[in-house]
């Protein structure tokens, strides 16, 4: 498989921030599928036995003293700025005018009229190409979304790093957005007991079809999990709507497909409700299996001992 081409990169600053910044560069093509393959061309810095010390331990190829001699580099194609604030503007704005692409650091400058200066060089640079950006690690922030009270929320995996103190506060403010300011949720989760109390609808995608779809309450009310003797389970199995069978021991407990609480249990089994969590499970164990939107599949079924 061949590789993306590469950006050269060459960044001012080897400190706390310099070092975070190189990680980043080292390992994101490992994480998301990149037009361009960061390159690890130079870093730039004051001192020079410690830009040799950083460049080795960080993985740079080159290191230099002075940053306007980083931005002159043809092997250079993007200045990654982790300077200290003072310097964020003059090497921004001669990055940019030598047509290079330019991440700062926040906070982007000292001054509301070096932030005006940096805006304007970022505006110039814009039709040759070169573009820019602030390092606002907090921009996608889900709390930050709903301050800006929009109409349509899209969060993907918002709770994946959260503890579950910090996940709970949060679907409590999503669901008062909902109601207080009618904000629409679209949420996407690996974790799917995130989704129970706040779905409404539930689409189920496996091996790139629709197996699952409708109503939250609906499914839930149309499925049941029947609980018994383990050496009975295949002669029911043939006669209810069974999504899946799990065996364990002297019990098996089946997932089935009803027309409502008032099907009846064959003798000596007990039935319980099922939870999102168990019927999105299921059925993704049962690629066969579908609950769509029409005529019911499972049909009323007389259980007799």
């Amino acid at each position: 498989m061949s590789q993306p081409p590469s950006v050269g990169v060459g960044m001012v600053g080897y400190a706390f921030m310099g070092r975070a910044h190189s990680q980043a560069w080292r390992t994101v093509d490992r994480v998301f599928e990149l037009p361009l393959r960061p390159r690890l061309a130079a870093i730039c810095g004051r001192d020079q036995a410690a830009a040799e010390s950083a460049a080795a331990r960080l993985g740079w190829a080159a290191t230099e003293t002075d940053w306007r001699a980083l931005i002159a580099r043809d092997d250079v194609q993007l200045i990654d700025i982790a300077a200290p604030g003072s310097l964020h503007a003059p090497i921004a704005i001669a990055a940019l005018q030598a047509g290079k692409h330019v991440l700062c650091e926040k906070p982007l400058a000292n001054t509301l009229a070096e932030a005006e200066r940096m805006a304007a060089a970022a505006d110039a640079a814009f039709p040759s190409g070169a573009r820019a950006m602030v390092g606002f690690n907090y921009r996608r922030v889900p709390a930050l979304a709903l301050a800006r009270r929009p109409r349509l929320l899209v969060l993907d995996e918002p709770m994946a790093s959260l503890d579950p103190l910090a996940r709970h506060d949060f679907m409590a403010t999503a669901m008062t957005a909902m109601a207080d300011d009618g904000v629409s949720v679209v949420l996407s989760s690996h974790v799917l007991t995130e989704l129970e109390r706040v779905a409404d609808y539930l689409v189920l995608l496996s091996r790139g079809s629709v197996q699952v779809a409708g109503e939250v309450d609906d499914l839930l009310a149309s499925h049941r999990v029947l609980t018994g003797p383990a050496a009975e389970a295949g002669r029911y199995a043939e006669r209810l709507g069974v999504v899946h069978a799990r065996r364990g021991g002297a019990q098996a407990h089946l997932l089935i497909r009803t027309n409502g609480s008032t099907d009846p249990v064959p003798p000596g089994w007990e039935a319980h409700p099922v939870s999102l969590e168990e019927l999105t499970l299921a059925y993704l164990r049962e690629p066969g299996a579908a609950s769509l939107p029409g005529p019911a599949r499972a049909e009323r079924t007389e259980v007799s001992p």
